[in-house]
């Protein structure tokens, strides 16, 4: 979604098909170099995945699982960074290869997690340029329950309802998006009620793994504070995106990781994959900051902003030049 290739898809997008049916979906476009890689490392992803499995002595079924997310986690965390830094193209194939070599070597980290982290950033960030329709946060409320149930972490319910929360109250804010963040956390209460908050049941972190969620925690909210200008349009507008909703949506994606450490080691582990796309993202971002040449600033750390129309003369988002 940078100036080179400002997004996943090309083109006068509000008439594509895709979204009479939803405002988050964002099919990848082959004309742009990027989105050709990604297409043809997913099945790449897959058969090295299924390839590994087979090694290890898997079941047919199991190959076949684990073929299925390899594709989905090649594609799931590309996507996820971008969501995050729209302006960092490079940094989305760092998290890519941090997040495969994490599944093959971490135990059942959690699909649904990662797929609903990053349908809930998304919300927030708008990076289509569309609210969210009824039906959409339908569906990643419902996908909210899901994670919350399948990692046994009824914090992530509080993640989902504060990202809707923030779709809300940011600017062009939806109201009813309250309703649907009421119903995260009646999920989430619901099942602490049924099952606990699973802290009883947690392991102690390993000093290795400590150091690494520390590290990842500071450069990432590092991150958070460069990030003050942007480049990248929503798909389906071309209007520039909202600085404020960026930065909400990077928030996101760094609770839905930390939501998780309440449970231990074990749920660092369920959480690996987002925990693998934020370190991408961080260290992808760092390293465009330290290597800017003097005078000049990183995509991440400051280069040029649009603002959007609607936020002209807000402080938070006017544009320096």
């Amino acid at each position: 979604m940078d100036s080179s290739e400002p997004s996943i898809m090309a083109g006068p997008l509000t008439q594509h098909r895709i979204y009479k049916l939803t405002s988050i979906g964002r099919p990848l476009d082959r004309n742009y170099t990027t989105n050709r890689a990604v297409s043809r490392l997913m099945p790449l992803a897959g058969i090295v995945a299924g390839a590994a499995t087979a090694l290890r002595g898997g079941s047919g079924a199991q190959i076949a699982a684990a073929v299925f997310a390899g594709v989905i986690v090649v594609f799931g965390t590309w996507a996820l960074a971008r969501e995050l830094a729209p302006d960092d193209n490079p940094a989305a194939f760092v998290s890519m290869a941090l997040a495969f070599a994490t599944l093959l070597l971490v135990e059942s980290p959690s699909l649904l997690l990662l797929v609903a982290t990053l349908l809930l950033v998304r919300i927030v960030n708008r990076s289509v340029g569309l609210a969210a329709r009824i039906s959409d946060s339908i569906l990643v409320v419902g996908l909210v329950i899901s994670a919350i149930h399948s990692t046994h972490s009824p914090l992530f319910g509080a993640v989902g309802a504060l990202a809707f929360a923030f779709d809300a109250i940011l600017r062009d804010g939806r109201r009813h998006q309250w309703a649907f963040a009421a119903s995260c956390l009646a999920g989430a209460g619901i099942y602490g009620l049924l099952h606990g908050i699973g802290v009883e049941d947690s392991e102690s972190f390993p000093p290795l793994v400590l150091g690494l969620v520390g590290g990842v925690s500071v450069l990432y909210v590092a991150m958070i504070a460069w990030t003050r200008r942007l480049d990248s349009t929503g798909d389906a507008t071309r209007a520039p995106l909202s600085l404020s909703r960026v930065r909400g949506g990077m928030v996101i994606g760094l609770l839905a990781a930390s939501q998780a450490l309440i449970l231990g080691s074990s749920g660092v582990k369920t959480a690996s994959l987002v925990w693998a796309t934020l370190a991408g993202v961080a260290v992808g971002g760092v390293t465009r900051f330290w290597g800017q040449k003097p005078g000049r600033t990183s995509s991440s750390g400051g280069s040029t902003v649009s603002v959007e129309p609607s936020d002209r003369g807000d402080p938070e988002n006017r544009t320096e030049r």
